[in-house]
């Protein structure tokens, strides 16, 4: 058997609009990476921004640490008044926020893809 490579991760940020930060992901999202994209996404949700979409649509892989650490971060945006929009591709994907402002977006949804889910 071959072990399967990992894909190191890779963070695309753009601002579509004032208040609103797309944060693009592809590669890997492992444990190794969960640390420093928390870290970006807790400035921007403590930022002045309005909304903050991730874009998991690109992602090889998605670790379960990475899928708590999105849950956490959308109790931070409830906190901050800030909507956190996470769009994602598979059931698998998908992030459950209790009580948090996260939105998961399916592939097929005609909102789904991160411009429009920022216009939102």
């Amino acid at each position: 058997m071959i072990p399967t490579q990992r894909q190191a991760l890779n963070i695309t940020l753009t601002r579509p609009h004032r208040d609103t930060t797309i944060v693009h992901l592809t590669g890997d999202l492992d444990d190794r990476s969960v640390p420093g994209l928390e870290e970006l996404l807790i400035h921007r949700l403590r930022s002045c921004l309005r909304t903050v979409v991730v874009d998991l649509t690109e992602l090889a892989y998605l670790s379960p640490r990475a899928t708590d650490m999105l849950a956490r971060q959308a109790g931070q945006a409830r906190r901050n008044h800030t909507h956190l929009v996470i769009v994602a591709c598979s059931p698998g994907r998908r992030v459950q926020a209790d009580g948090g402002h996260a939105r998961v977006l399916p592939c097929g949804d005609s909102t789904a893809h991160p411009h429009r889910a920022a216009r939102s």
